[in-house]
């Protein structure tokens, strides 16, 4: 998924602004115990501050922090954008805590920093995204990202009668998320030979998927159907749907929970969503984070299951649960 793939919009956990990081993050501290009596201080830096799923995800670990006594500071930059995150991951490792929470934004380019905040004592847990080199990490936590490539590809042949071209937006190459999410996607569609999968890259950009799907109407008039991984992306593939008179004809798969995407469904715009739960990622991570820095076993990979959300089932307080709701 892992990425969005991000929507951008006010962080509404956020409540202070870090000094030297203005430009490009914020943090807060958990309500949890006083540092001083903590039993564990961590950072948790995510991928996008303003992003709905990343504010579930800050919910779900902030309420687990506070039961555990973790004092848990908040940060992330204003978009996914890793110029932006790089600078975070420096500023939280130089404070030395016990763990640092992360969603990193590239594969690659955030490797070095958490290197090096792994060398100067600081356990690493990745949540949503992870590295190349996941040696050092303590635990990494995770939507099932594969699953829900599948998934999105078994529901958007469902919707179109297993014919057509579809179009599938994803964030490029180096987000880990989409890359098992992409591949995935595209080995169920060699189940569907009627189904001609055409690849787009976005990362969460409204406006960004809003011009891939314009593009792809002019080349495919017959197009079929349209998926989005990244929650982000939906709001701009309904925009480029609405414009060509096609929204609600054409039928689009969405990956997230966001309210748009949410009324969307509701409204039948969109045909499913298909939904992590970042509250349980978050709050799953502070628990393995709390293990490795207290020398316990921690447990290398944690994965949730996607929910397929649609019209029929959405009101169902099992599927509900899953939405993104900030705290």
């Amino acid at each position: 998924m892992k990425p969005s793939l991000r929507a951008i919009g006010h962080a509404a956990l956020v409540t202070s602004v870090i000094a030297g990081l203005a430009a490009c993050g914020a943090a807060e501290r958990s309500n949890g115990a006083a540092t001083a009596a903590a039993s564990a201080n961590m950072s948790l830096i995510v991928g996008n501050l303003g992003d709905a799923y990343y504010q579930s995800l800050m919910c779900g670990a902030k309420k687990e922090a506070a039961a555990k006594g973790v004092a848990l500071e908040l940060l992330g930059p204003k978009a996914f954008d890793t110029s932006q995150q790089v600078p975070i991951v420096n500023g939280a490792t130089a404070k030395k805590p016990d763990a640092i929470i992360i969603a990193p934004t590239d594969s690659k380019a955030l490797l070095p920093p958490l290197q090096q905040a792994h060398q100067d004592g600081s356990k690493i847990v990745t949540v949503d995204t992870t590295l190349d080199d996941t040696s050092f990490l303590s635990s990494q936590i995770s939507a099932n990202w594969t699953q829900m490539g599948t998934l999105g590809a078994q529901e958007l042949a469902k919707a179109i009668g297993d014919r057509g071209t579809v179009l599938a937006i994803f964030s490029p190459p180096g987000v880990t998320t989409n890359d098992l999410g992409r591949k995935a996607f595209l080995k169920e569609m060699t189940k569907h030979p009627d189904i001609e999968p055409v690849i787009q890259y976005s990362q969460g950009d409204a406006g960004k998927s809003a011009s891939i799907v314009t593009a792809a109407l002019a080349r495919h008039p017959g197009l079929a159907g349209v998926m989005t991984f990244n929650g982000g992306d939906a709001e701009g593939a309904v925009t480029g749907l609405r414009e060509a008179g096609r929204a609600g004809k054409i039928p689009l798969v969405a990956g997230g929970a966001r309210e748009y995407q949410v009324g969307l469904l509701r409204d039948g715009i969109a045909k499913a969503l298909l939904v992590p739960a970042p509250s349980k990622i978050g709050a799953a991570a502070v628990d393995q984070a709390l293990a490795a820095a207290k020398g316990s076993a921690t447990q290398p990979t944690v994965d949730t299951d996607i929910v397929v959300a649609t019209l029929d089932n959405m009101d169902d307080p099992a599927i509900a649960q899953s939405f993104y709701v900030p705290c």
